[in-house]
C-alpha cells in the first residue's frame, strides 16, 4: 500500500495526474503543485506531500524510459521562481541530466523542449 493508500488508487490517481500533465504539455502550459494535486484523485493530496512527490518521480521515470523526457519539468512552484522545486533536478541527474545547480535554468529549459517537442506531434 503505498504511503497508506491501495494500489487501485495510487494506478488511478498515477493516470490522471499524467493524462493531465500531457494535456498541459501539448498546450505548451505550465502548471503549479497545487493547480496539479487540485486536479487528480481519488487521492487527494497537499502539494508538499512525500506521496505526491514520490508520483510525481514515478511517472517521470516511465515517461523518461519511454524515452519522452521527464514530464514532470511543466510542473512549477506558483510563487517566487516559477520553476519545478529541487526535487526534480536531483531526479534529472539521477536519469543522466547534466544538471549544474548554479544554472538549473538549462537543465529545466532543454527538459522542457524535449517534453513539448514530444507530446505536440501525439
Amino acid at each position: 500500500m503505498p504511503y497508506g493508500h491501495t494500489d487501485d488508487e495510487w494506478a488511478e490517481t498515477k493516470h490522471k495526474l499524467r493524462a493531465f500533465l500531457i494535456t498541459k504539455a501539448r498546450n505548451r502550459s505550465w502548471v503549479s503543485y497545487s493547480q496539479v494535486v487540485a486536479q487528480i484523485g481519488p487521492i487527494q493530496f497537499l502539494p508538499d506531500d512525500h506521496g505526491f512527490h514520490r508520483m510525481l518521480d514515478e511517472v517521470s521515470v516511465e515517461e523518461d524510459e519511454q524515452k519522452r523526457g521527464l514530464l514532470t519539468v511543466i510542473v512549477v512552484h506558483k510563487d517566487g521562481d516559477m520553476r519545478p522545486g529541487p526535487g526534480f533536478f536531483d531526479l534529472a541527474a539521477r536519469r543522466g541530466r547534466k544538471v549544474v545547480k548554479t544554472d538549473t535554468d538549462k537543465t529545466w529549459i532543454s527538459e522542457m523542449d524535449t517534453v513539448v517537442g514530444y507530446w505536440k506531434d501525439h
